[in-house]
């Protein structure tokens, strides 16, 4: 009987929903913990890996999985993968292409509403017995005819950019391949330099893949770009951004804030002086989890290794 090991640790309830989805003809082996010992200690006796959270896994782990067939993702990140290592062993790596993509997009959406209408500093104000009315609401802002841009268009910006389409935006776009004429026709896209979209955007989300190419795409120089009552968004991934520049412009407010789900080290250190700051809004990289979209994830992760385990008997 082929086993499946999970590369992540999750809390009862979770695992749980996991396991309820476990083919018929297959063992499951989730971490106790999930930490590279643990993953080390199963290793061996995997022939299938499901790749979820933040765990890499390495040229280790993968030498350690001698009867390694298949790689599979939750979701489509390849960051924390060792790519060159399964090359190594002809060891297919298999994506859950656009598995989340309108969840994040809507997490997207949410943080960008959240930081105009002041929503976290609303209801901290108001449970705390205070009432502020005019005071508040003229320190907030409309989403309706703003200039949102995006730094990379693929399933989740695709999303996105449906989501955007009843606020009257303009939207700018910046990715490495221009999108056909009619599909930037049907959606008012417009193509341009990252440093154009950086100068005129009221609204920057980052959606593209982390790379070598793209680390640090938000810099000093990028920051400077950015009006100063302008919002960045990052759903994506968290090395995207220079941390110290982009802290310095947020405490000095040369940009007006920040929607946070991913970040440079997660989790998120208990200390972390980004956790002080009232004009950000965070999240615990959760805009691809929802309960719908979590299950989505792994049916569509089980579906494809019982489809290559058949394909390979």
């Amino acid at each position: 009987m082929p086993t499946i090991l999970l590369t992540n640790s999750y809390s009862s309830e979770v695992l749980d929903m996991v396991e309820s989805e476990v083919p018929e003809g297959f063992s499951f082996i989730s971490l106790g913990t999930a930490s590279k010992e643990e993953l080390l200690k199963y290793a061996p006796e995997a022939d299938y890996f499901i790749v979820s959270g933040r765990l890499p896994v390495d040229e280790q782990a993968v030498s350690a999985a001698k009867k390694l067939k298949m790689v599979q993702r939750t979701g489509v990140g390849t960051d924390q993968i060792d790519i060159d290592a399964l090359k190594s062993r002809n060891i297919p790596l298999s994506v859950n292409k656009g598995v989340n993509a309108a969840a994040v997009a809507e997490h997207t959406l949410l943080l960008i509403l959240a930081l105009y209408r002041k929503l976290v500093i609303a209801d901290s104000l108001i449970k705390k017995g205070g009432w502020k009315k005019q005071a508040l609401g003229i320190q907030t802002r409309t989403l309706f005819k703003k200039k949102v841009g995006l730094i990379g268009l693929g399933n989740i910006g695709a999303e996105f950019v449906k989501l955007l389409q009843p606020f009257g935006v303009d939207i700018l776009y910046h990715k490495r391949a221009r999108l056909d004429s009619e599909i930037e026709k049907k959606y008012g896209l417009t193509f341009t330099s990252k440093e154009k979209l950086l100068a005129e955007s009221d609204v920057v989300c980052l959606m593209c893949a982390y790379s070598e190419a793209t680390h640090h795409i938000i810099d000093k120089e990028s920051l400077a770009l950015m009006k100063p009552e302008s919002l960045l968004i990052n759903t994506a991934r968290g090395k995207l951004i220079d941390e110290t520049p982009f802290l310095e412009a947020l405490k000095q407010n040369r940009i007006s804030g920040a929607g946070l789900d991913v970040f440079t080290n997660e989790p998120l250190p208990e200390f972390h002086e980004i956790r002080n700051l009232s004009n950000v809004v965070l999240t615990s990289h959760i805009a691809g989890i929802t309960r719908e979209s979590f299950i989505e994830m792994y049916r569509r992760a089980f579906k494809k290794i019982v489809n290559f385990d058949r394909a390979n008997q």
